[in-house]
């Protein structure tokens, strides 16, 4: 089993992560479950001045066909430790997740496609 070694924390009186070995049991029975998933993918810039490797794979499958536009999440502001690039780039994963980002409340993925009529 993989363990996730995140520090309990408590804001406003709840806890933002446990140590958990079964990412879909809850903790507390009766209570609810959400379960983000974030992959961060290749976060490199090989060269100033250059895109990140994930944006320039993302060209590619696009040339390719295999993706309809290139994503503006970007792994270089995920993993840059400011916050203002990290809440951007998570919106930008929000509105278009190319699996990138996952979002299951309980054992439901829950459906982040924008254009999805509901």
């Amino acid at each position: 089993n993989k363990r996730i070694d995140a520090a309990e924390r408590e804001a406003g009186g709840g806890v933002l992560a446990w140590k958990l070995t079964n990412l879909l049991a809850a903790p507390i029975a009766g209570v609810g479950l959400v379960t983000v998933e974030i992959k961060p993918k290749c976060g490199l810039v090989e060269r100033p001045g250059l895109p990140s490797r994930f944006t320039l794979l993302g060209h590619l499958k696009v040339r390719e066909g295999k993706l309809d536009s290139i994503s503006r999440y970007d792994p270089v502001k995920l993993l840059s430790q400011d916050p203002a690039l990290v809440r951007e780039t998570l919106a930008d994963a929000l509105q278009d997740p190319q699996n990138n980002l996952r979002i299951l409340v309980g054992r439901s993925l829950v459906d982040l496609d924008p254009g999805r009529a509901e």
